[in-house]
């Protein structure tokens, strides 16, 4: 979500209006009442879903967009020192700033550099990797996870208050992992080189069966995400009629 949409949401706090929607923080997430939902991925990459996580080309992938100030730039920027192509980490991205215009000149030859190396890489190639980088934006959510669970590459988180969309029906802890910016330097490879490969199979299996109750065979399709919804207000009811 851009700052001028942030900036437009409905006040819901304090009312009785439940508000779903995809650009969940923790800070206004009223839980067992709001509900975060997913962003329907733009791209489909189905053809890498049956790559197993051991037979990957890369190990730990972006390509994206460098904020270079405001929401989503530390999240972004603290990706960077991870580039370690001999090892299979690739992260690329190209300079971006809205509103903020005059940091680009300044920080022409280090946009540059980024900008030749992002040239350099296919986005659905990258994404034939053990597991996919998926770093907040704008908002806390970001069309690449459904991008990263379609091709069959395991979620890593990176950002300090997303509420993991449908969260009461998804298993997220056991498909994911979720870092903070200060965190990914210092324990991020670390914690990913340890995962022994049985899990990282059975990993890649709940994610690829969570994407399917997400969207389906056709992400154009709202169905599936409308079924989650409703088996989530059926639940909640439920509980208060038995209270």
């Amino acid at each position: 979500m851009s700052d001028k949409g942030r900036a437009s949401r409905p006040d819901v706090a304090g009312s009785f209006a439940m508000e779903a929607a995809t650009n969940m923080h923790t800070c206004f997430y009223r839980s067992g009442y709001d509900i975060s939902v997913p962003l329907a991925p733009r791209q489909v990459l189905h053809d890498l879903a049956n790559v197993s996580p051991l037979d990957r080309e890369f190990f730990l992938t972006t390509k994206c967009t460098l904020y270079i100030s405001g929401h989503g730039s530390e999240e972004r920027i603290s990706l960077l020192p991870l580039q370690d192509e001999e090892n299979g980490v690739v992260v690329t991205m190209h300079c971006f700033e809205e509103h903020q215009e005059h940091l680009l000149p300044e920080n022409a030859e280090f946009c540059q550099a980024l900008k030749d190396q992002y040239e350099g890489y296919d986005y659905r190639s990258l994404m034939n990797s053990t597991f996919g980088l998926v770093p907040a934006g704008r908002g806390p959510a970001t069309y690449r996870l459904g991008e990263v669970m379609s091709a069959g590459s395991i979620p890593v988180f990176v950002g300090r208050d997303l509420v993991p969309p449908f969260m009461e029906q998804i298993d997220w802890p056991s498909i994911s992992f979720a870092f903070t910016p200060d965190e990914v330097e210092s324990r991020m490879m670390s914690t990913l080189l340890a995962v022994p490969p049985a899990q990282l199979e059975e990993m890649q299996r709940k994610s690829l069966e969570a994407y399917g109750r997400m969207f389906g065979a056709d992400v154009n399709d709202f169905r599936p995400s409308a079924r989650i919804i409703l088996g989530i207000l059926r639940r909640r009811l439920g509980h208060r009629r038995t209270r």
